[in-house]
């Protein structure tokens, strides 16, 4: 993936290796992280936001319980 600002970089530049042709992909996934050729977090924001959205709701069921004590939902 070529990586840059500008949307057209890379489009008509192959990489060659070897006499192989390295073919260009769109966003992957290296090391838990989104990666665009356009340098853009945006959706890797997206992603965590949403993440963190449906962690929150899930941990809101149960420290809201009435048949939790206290003591273990500040554990939590």
């Amino acid at each position: 993936m070529v990586m840059s600002p500008d949307q057209n970089a890379g489009q008509n530049n192959d990489i060659k290796i070897d006499n192989k042709t390295l073919k260009m992909v769109g966003p992957f996934k290296y090391l838990a992280t989104t990666l665009t050729n356009q340098n853009s977090f945006q959706e890797e924001i997206k992603t965590n936001l949403e993440s963190g959205n449906a962690q929150h709701h899930l941990v809101q069921n149960i420290l809201s319980s009435n048949l939790i004590p206290k003591n273990i939902k500040i554990k939590l």
